[in-house]
């Protein structure tokens, strides 16, 4: 095993959930799902999101699920129907669910309390497993579409004057692609995913979501092969990929996905490529620990340490500058960086330069 490949792996088990955490997150998004599915008119609950497809990252933050309505219940929701908006129905199972999680489990969660967001329930327990973790579920709801594949999905604007409305998606499909045999390529995915999505954390200003990172990688890793291989082929047509246009949806139900701008796809674009490049460069010096740790260190800044500085770097970096900084020891006539024990060498001129 290289180098380069052996330090992935290392930055790996560093961003790896705890089997706790992702146990308790499990748990509490199936108490949800389990409430949803006895709310008026339910037609199923589905897994959804990071953890049912095996790509989440430490510190785990949520859980996600969803409840599909049935449209014999609800006959006039959505566009394709009277083209009522998702509101009064989303507010309603809020209180549903807040109402008869406190009863059942309460006791267990004093602190529960069930929110609106964007695309329906939120609903957080108020019990943190550590300084860093109090997983919440976040709770979509949806109904099916008269004509078309996948669901309509809210799209609430919290605290905003702005009407709500309905986007198109398929949240189950999503899951099914990213869970797709062969099971050797979906595990060289999963690990290319959550590398990927612990590289993008490296920005305060992303621009890619989670989502884009899992969709480029089901794009792009489509055979099995090392995972440092995989990351350098991830980061190069990632990087195409969005310098064409913005990524497709996997499910081809949803818009194509969006990249916050702030930084833009252009700034997310170059990141890419050099991303590409530090890894490229690991490789190609795969059996000179400095400089991969050094590439890896750019790569991965809070997971992979600052390489130690050696003379030989020093000495490098010296003859970058120019001869001047770099002297002969007169005790032992080899090069080091110029000081009084080893005074700086001459510049000299190549024939024909100017004089």
């Amino acid at each position: 095993m290289g180098l380069t490949l052996t330090i992935l792996n290392e930055v790996r088990a560093q961003i790896a959930a705890s089997s706790d955490s992702l146990k308790e997150a499990r748990k509490r998004r199936d108490l949800a799902l389990a409430v949803a599915g006895r709310f008026s008119g339910a037609l199923r609950t589905y897994r959804s999101g990071s953890i049912a497809a095996g790509l989440e990252n430490k510190p785990v933050d949520d859980a996600d699920g969803g409840v599909v309505l049935d449209r014999r219940a609800y006959p006039t929701l959505g566009p394709d129907a009277d083209g009522n908006g998702p509101d009064e129905i989303v507010e309603k199972l809020r209180a549903f669910v807040g109402d008869t999680l406190r009863e059942e489990v309460g006791d267990t969660y004093p602190n529960l309390s069930a929110n609106t967001m964007k695309r329906g329930v939120k609903v957080l327990f108020g019990c943190p497993l550590n300084d860093d973790e109090d997983p919440h579920v976040d709770l979509a709801v949806g109904i099916t579409r008269k004509d078309a594949r996948g669901l309509w999905i809210p799209k609430i604007h919290i605290a905003s004057t702005t009407r709500s409305s309905w986007t198109a998606a398929d949240p189950e499909n999503h899951v099914a692609l990213l869970l797709a045999d062969p099971a050797d390529v979906r595990r060289l995915r999963a690990r290319v995913t959550r590398l990927g999505k612990a590289w993008k954390h490296r920005y305060t200003q992303p621009g890619l979501c989670s989502f884009n990172v899992a969709a480029l990688a089901v794009e792009i890793i489509t055979e099995v092969m090392p995972l440092d291989e995989a990351m350098l082929l991830f980061f190069e047509q990632a990087a195409r990929s969005l310098d064409k246009g913005l990524t497709e949806d996997p499910a081809k139900v949803s818009p194509a996905i969006k990249i916050a701008d702030p930084p833009g796809r252009e700034t997310v674009v170059s990141r890419l490529q050099r991303a590409a490049e530090l890894l490229a460069r690991a490789l190609e010096h795969d059996d000179d620990e400095e400089v991969v740790r050094g590439a890896l260190n750019a790569l991965f800044p809070d997971y992979v340490e600052k390489p130690a500085t050696t003379a030989k770097s020093v000495l490098a970096s010296a003859l970058a500058v120019g001869t001047v900084a770099v002297g002969v020891v007169l005790a032992t006539g080899r090069l080091a960086t110029a000081s009084a024990a080893a005074p700086a060498l001459k510049n000299t001129r190549s024939y024909g330069d100017e004089r």
